[in-house]
């Protein structure tokens, strides 16, 4: 029989229906400086997906995501001297929204279209494109609306997306653009009183158009364009230079961002964006070592104003992003990062090994108009490691990230600002099996 005959067969025998599932297990300790209260809890989560190619050009898609707390004490803990909960209740958690111990979010739900390079999705998806880079605990960060690619040029694409409404990863609740922001943390009024646009924010379509074009063998660009209506308008350019010969990759990112309308309430004291606009730098050089890679990262946010990307949409799209830390909202600071990745293989094994460190100078937290969250200044350092099985039990996957923040700035022994932001050390351990 031909080549092309068993090709043939292979694929007429292919089944139309694909499934994926994961289950495991995570565990989360945080210890705080001196008499703050310290903090631990463990979770059992999984998620199933299916899809459904019911035609070569249109695929359905469905996935279930859910959660088990074995209790909820870890959780509902408070410190007694600041009344401030666990970081992972703030940040993957968020017992306010949540209920009970089981929570079931469903982040995707849609029909694909996909003919000669054309691309509709619409429904429920999620997306890892800059600004939407969706983190995944304890829901990832989903969006509901039509998303549009085209792939037909050489050397160009472009994309088109209309979203209506946003499931932030601490609720797993499809909500509005405006009633999604504020979900998570949300700091303080540039006169320090407590910010009060959670639930307020008047904003109902998030708008994105990409196009990213190869201008040379070494050379790309990536422009980005989100428009919120009534909230606020965000350009981000991204050229990248790759020297193949010296695997050397330089990569530069600016973006500029300016309130639309009154900025999500025509009161004051309930708008989420204070500032006419806001302006970011960034540089990252990349250096390959063999199987190994040196990363050095700049960051400077002008002191125009507040830079604002909702951690309800994604993680922070800014090159010296590190887990578990937080620079968006500020105005006037610097960051420098410099980070090391390394993967290998053995006769058993897989392994993937990262580690950061990054130095974060922010304004001081008094300066309420430039720190939206009272983030003081930091030097941050985290180490990651993942192993994977080759030869039995292969879709077992266990990681661990520590990290460690030191204090770098003078905060008159402020507790409420200390806890689980500075002179703290976490540990995350994750056992998942993929089947």
């Amino acid at each position: 029989m031909s080549l092309l005959a068993l090709g043939l067969l292979a694929q007429e025998s292919e089944s139309p229906l694909k499934l994926k599932s994961q289950m495991g297990l995570r565990y989360m300790s945080t210890h705080n400086r001196g008499n703050l209260a310290d903090f631990n809890t463990q979770v059992f989560f999984g998620q199933f997906k299916a899809d459904y190619a019911i035609k070569p050009w249109l695929t359905f898609s469905g996935q279930l995501n859910g959660i088990y707390l074995p209790w909820t004490s870890g959780l509902e803990e408070r410190d007694v001297l600041t009344g401030r909960g666990p970081i992972y209740e703030a940040n993957l958690f968020n017992m306010r929204t949540m209920t009970g111990q089981t929570e079931l979010a469903l982040p995707i739900l849609n029909a694909q279209i996909n003919h000669l390079g054309h691309i509709l999705t619409i429904g429920r998806f999620t997306r890892d494109v800059q600004a939407f880079r969706h983190e995944r605990w304890p829901f990832p960060n989903a969006l509901e609306g039509i998303w549009y690619e085209n792939y037909t040029a050489e050397k160009a694409s472009w994309q088109l997306a209309l979203i209506h409404r946003v499931m932030p990863r601490f609720s797993g609740d499809f909500e509005k653009v405006g009633d999604a922001i504020g979900v998570a943390g949300i700091g303080v009024n540039p006169d320090g009183t407590p910010s009060g646009y959670r639930n307020q924010v008047d904003s109902n379509v998030l708008i994105a158009a990409n196009y990213n074009r190869q201008l040379s063998n070494d050379m790309t660009i990536d422009v980005w364009n989100y428009w919120m209506d009534n909230l606020m308008n965000t350009v981000l350019l991204e050229p990248k230079v790759h020297w193949s010969d010296q695997a050397i990759t330089l990569s530069a990112k600016l973006m500029y961002q300016f309130k639309v309308g009154d900025g999500g309430n025509a009161l004051e004291n309930l708008r989420y964006v204070q500032d006419d606009r806001a302006l970011y730098f960034g540089v990252r050089a990349e250096k390959q070592l063999g199987k190994s890679s040196l990363q050095f990262n700049l960051t400077r946010i002008t002191n125009d104003g507040r830079f604002l990307m909702p951690r309800e949409l994604g993680f922070e799209p800014f090159y010296t992003f590190q887990r578990r830390t937080r620079i968006e909202g500020v105005a006037n600071a610097w960051a420098l990062m410099i980070k090391w990745k390394k993967a290998w293989v053995d006769q058993a094994f897989k392994y993937q090994f990262n580690t950061s460190i990054g130095k974060n100078k922010l304004p001081h937290i008094t300066d309420f108009a430039n720190n939206k969250y009272r983030v003081p200044s930091h030097l941050h350092w985290d180490a990651e490691l993942k192993i994977q099985p080759l030869k039995k039990l292969t879709g077992l996957t266990a990681e661990v990230l520590v990290a460690y923040r030191f204090l770098a700035a003078n905060v008159d022994n402020e507790m409420q600002v200390l806890i689980n932001q500075a002179d703290f050390f976490h540990t995350d351990m994750r056992l998942t099996y993929t089947f």
